[in-house]
Order: structure tokens, then sequence, then C-alpha cells
């Protein structure tokens, strides 16, 4: 397990997430499909909207991760927000954890 440490605003975060992951990031999107169309823009504008709205620190984030891994900010979006409407409902997939305040 790689270990980040991260200070600062939401998007200092994510640029040093972005810096410290650029490789592991640019893997990431050799194998997951990457979105596109007129129903991915029609989603993205939702979830960007709502994000806003809901938790603007990760949002934040996200933009910062896409500036630390020199990529475009759908590339971090497309491999962040679900890829159909109901993905939200399914069993499979993966998460991303952290902990702060441990023995490391």
């Amino acid at each position: 397990m790689k270990i980040i440490e991260c200070a600062g605003s939401g998007r200092e975060i994510g640029r040093q997430t972005g810096e410290a992951t650029r490789d592991e990031i640019r893997q990431a999107l050799t194998v997951i499909p990457q979105p596109d169309g007129a129903e991915w823009l029609r989603r993205k504008a939702v979830f960007i909207r709502d994000m806003k709205r809901r938790m603007p620190d990760v949002l934040e984030e996200m933009y910062g991760m896409a500036e630390g891994a020199n990529l475009p900010e759908d590339a971090i979006f497309g491999i962040n927000f679900p890829l159909y409407p109901n993905e939200l409902l399914t069993r499979e997939g993966c998460t991303n954890i952290a902990f702060c305040g441990g023995p490391d």
C-alpha cells in the first residue's frame, strides 16, 4: 500500500495526491474505459453541479488531482464518476480508503 501524506485545502490535497500517484493514475486510465458522448456530458454536468452543492472540497480535490497528475480534469472525472446511471446500486466495484492518525 502506498502511503501519501497530504495537507491543506481540498485542491492542495488533490494536487499532492496527483503528483504522488501520477503513474498509478495513468495506469488506471489504460484499463478503465473513459466515458464520452452526449450522455456522459449530461451526467458529468449533474455530478459537478451536485458536488459543488454537497461536496465542494471533494470536487476541488479532483481538480487538484488533475493538476498534480498533469491530466485533463475529464480524465479524473472519468475514473471517479459512475459510468452508468444505476452504478451506485451495484454490488461490485472498488473503494478507495484513507486512514489518518494511525501508527505510521
